[in-house]
This record gives structure tokens, sequence and C-alpha cells, in this order.
């Protein structure tokens, strides 16, 4: 009995992990940040997200490492050069044979009537289309705020402290 309730626990357990949206980290099984070095200066940073993650979300990790990178690297100012969606799909196989059971009951006359059902199905094998989010963006860092005023600049001294504001809050 004790072994069942164990194996019960853990299957809830990877349930909630597995219907969790992926966190703020670096590239794992579950999704997370890269970067690609283009040049000293310029980056290539993207961010992936599972079947629960938002788009929203990976554009906002994706900045929050953009603005990491050129904080650890002592850059005062950033520009996003170029954006584009990374999204992919992928296949996910359900299975051939499912067992479904179940207690039903009913109070047609203000007494209980109670039935059980179960069943086995087989079926083909199918499989369902699931949307992965993905982002990535060119980032060019500046150490001194460059002479030109076509640019969108983001202050990192600025935004790191904006977004530490926001993991706090949003813990």
């Amino acid at each position: 009995m004790i072994r069942f309730a164990n194996v019960i626990l853990l299957a809830a357990c990877l349930a909630f992990a597995c219907g969790c949206s992926t966190t703020y980290g670096p590239l794992g099984g579950d999704g997370g940040y890269y970067e690609q070095k283009l040049s000293p200066d310029t980056y290539i940073v993207g961010f992936s997200g599972n079947d629960v993650t938002s788009y929203e979300d990976v554009q906002r990790y994706a900045f929050v490492r953009a603005i990491d990178i050129g904080a650890q690297l002592e850059y005062k100012y950033m520009e996003i050069e170029g954006e584009w969606d990374n999204s992919g799909t992928y296949q996910l196989g359900l299975p051939q044979n499912t067992f479904t059971s179940g207690t039903a009951t009913t109070y047609p006359t203000g007494t209980a009537y109670t039935s059980s059902y179960s069943g086995f199905s087989t079926g083909g094998p199918s499989t369902v289309p699931v949307r992965v989010p993905g982002y990535e963006m060119r980032v060019k860092y500046y150490k001194d705020k460059p002479e030109h005023p076509a640019l969108k600049l983001y202050d990192i001294d600025e935004n790191v402290v904006l977004i530490r504001k926001w993991f706090e809050d949003n813990k």
C-alpha cells in the first residue's frame, strides 16, 4: 500500500511540474535562455519556453537575459538591432490504449443511486502538434551613449533595478 501511495505522489508531482511554465534560467530540458557572442559587443540572445509558457514571457525573459549580459560585461546601454519569432512545434504522441473508471451517483427521487463504470479502449497511435514559444534578438552593447538619435537605447542600470523589483514582486 505504501509503494502505491509513493507512485501516486510521484505522479502528482510530475504532473504538477510538467504543467508549469518555464522559469527564468539557463536552457535545459524545459526551456530557458541562451546566447551566442557574435563580437565583443554584439550577441544573439534568446529564450525558449514550453507548451505552457506564453510568447510574452519568452520575450520578457530574453530581454532580462540581454540586460543581465550587459550588466555582467559592464556596458551602460544596449540596442535591439533585430528580433524574430523562434517558436517551434513538436508532435506529442498519445497512448494507444486507455483505461477509464469511476463512480457516478444520481438522486432522481431523493434516493441515491450509485453506479460504477470502467472501460478499456484501444485506438491507433496518434499525435497532437504542440507549439513551443521561442524568441531571439540581436543585441548591441555600448559603454557610452552613442550619438545616434534614431536608436532605441535601453539604459542597463535603470533596467536592472526594474527587473530585480519585478522578480521580487512575482516570486
